[in-house]
């Protein structure tokens, strides 16, 4: 039996759920917005899921950088942040001809909430283009009380149509080698009976 992996999507995001402890390869930009003011840092304990999330109060934002992939072949482009509500935080898309869209958004609740990036990467600003980078920040309240704590987690853009090849299992292999060789025997014997008669 064969077996086919065909097409898979491929994780354009390293280090989506912060899991290594560590930014890597997240780029932090150590300025403040506001007061308090603590920069993007990986923090255990609280994550939507593993055991890592990246924490925020007033940094001035992370970002990675991408292969460069057209919009149109992304399959799932989402995030997950916590807030408290009224607490602004934007995402920075930046393509390849240059430019950019920045998305804002402004927490309903203090919960984890997952937010969908994949209509504004192929309906909106994104539509034909190469996205290259994301970016996420946090800044003050709407109300422009003192910066609260924002929390980033499982950062995925995921792109379709990468072809695995199939791969035969050992099985398979060894009945095609053995059908192989019973059709060699078989054309040898009725080779030699022809030439016989």
């Amino acid at each position: 039996m064969c077996s086919l992996s065909g097409w898979a999507d491929t994780q354009l995001v390293q280090n989506g759920g912060f899991e290594t402890g560590a930014p890597d390869p997240w780029t932090v930009v150590n300025e403040c917005i506001g007061s308090p003011c603590t920069p993007w840092t990986v923090v255990a304990g609280g994550a939507e899921e593993g055991s890592y999330s990246l924490e925020d109060q007033g940094g001035y934002e992370v970002y990675q950088a991408l292969t460069p992939t057209a919009t149109i072949l992304l399959s799932q482009a989402s995030f997950w942040f916590k807030t408290d509500p009224g607490v602004l935080f934007w995402v920075d898309l930046s393509y390849l001809d240059g430019s950019s869209a920045i998305v804002y958004e402004s927490a309903a609740d203090s919960n984890w909430d997952q937010y969908d990036l994949l209509n504004e990467l192929q309906a909106g600003s994104g539509s034909g283009k190469f996205l290259t980078q994301i970016d996420f920040g946090t800044g003050s309240r709407i109300d422009g009380s003192p910066n609260d704590t924002g929390w980033l987690d499982n950062v995925s853009i995921e792109a379709k149509g990468t072809l695995n090849p199939p791969v035969p299992d050992p099985d398979s292999l060894l009945l095609f080698g053995c059908g192989t060789v019973a059709l060699g025997s078989i054309r040898t014997m009725r080779s030699t009976s022809r030439s016989r008669r």
